[in-house]
């Protein structure tokens, strides 16, 4: 396990962006911010399902993302106010932000883990960088994802529905394609704001696809985000 060793001066200050430029060896002006969740509840993991104007429809097929909650840092915001903020935006809860002791930086062609020993806590789980193809946005977005846990039940509010799964249920999101119904029938709970239909397929992204992939050791060079 590596250690980040910063010069005296950046010990009491160095924020969690900072770092992440150092790692990534990238200068602030090359990338956009966003934050993610790995959230507990009750024993359950917590995501989050797309909204219908994100789902993309093949044929007679539609497919919506499974995410963390989450979403862009606004002008002025901290990545934690970010993180805070999402979560009521999303499923109407205050979350509790963990320190994680481990933060592991995964790119499209590497993972390595780190003790960020001088960044300021609560610490992230995950620092992921991804790649933008769109031209008129930056090269890249950093995702700082978080372990929190919530006390409330969740609620869906700019978002479809929540997912509320044990890594029992989780585990298929990655090996199968899957459905509402698929899900439920395999003891995940789905809280909706809006009607599912049970042919609705389910795909893992982001801070989800980033903790499946890791958690059953898939190949580095299989990380594309």
């Amino acid at each position: 396990m590596e250690e980040i060793d910063l010069a005296e001066s950046d010990r009491v200050t160095l924020g969690i962006i900072s770092i992440a430029e150092r790692l990534l060896l990238l200068e602030r002006s090359d990338f956009d911010v966003s934050t993610g969740l790995l959230i507990k509840y009750n024993r359950h993991h917590v995501f989050v399902i797309h909204n219908p104007d994100r789902w993309v429809v093949n044929g007679n097929k539609k497919e919506a993302g499974v995410v963390g909650v989450g979403g862009k840092l606004e002008q002025g915001e901290t990545v934690l106010e970010c993180v805070k903020r999402e979560c009521k935006e999303e499923i109407n809860c205050d979350v509790e932000i963990l320190d994680s002791e481990v933060t592991y930086v995964v790119t499209s062609e590497y993972v390595n883990k780190f003790t960020l020993e001088e960044a300021e806590k609560p610490r992230p789980y995950y620092i992921i960088l991804l790649k933008v193809k769109e031209q008129d946005r930056r090269s890249y977005t950093v995702v700082f994802s978080y372990e929190g846990e919530i006390y409330g039940q969740p609620e869906p509010k700019d978002v479809s529905a929540v997912l509320l799964a044990q890594d029992s249920a989780l585990r298929y999101l990655r090996s199968l394609p899957t459905t509402v119904k698929f899900m439920k029938e395999h003891s995940a709970q789905i809280v909706e704001r809006i009607h599912l239909p049970d042919d609705l397929y389910l795909r893992p992204c982001g801070t989800l696809l980033t903790y499946l992939r890791l958690k059953y050791w898939q190949k580095v060079n299989d990380i594309d985000i």
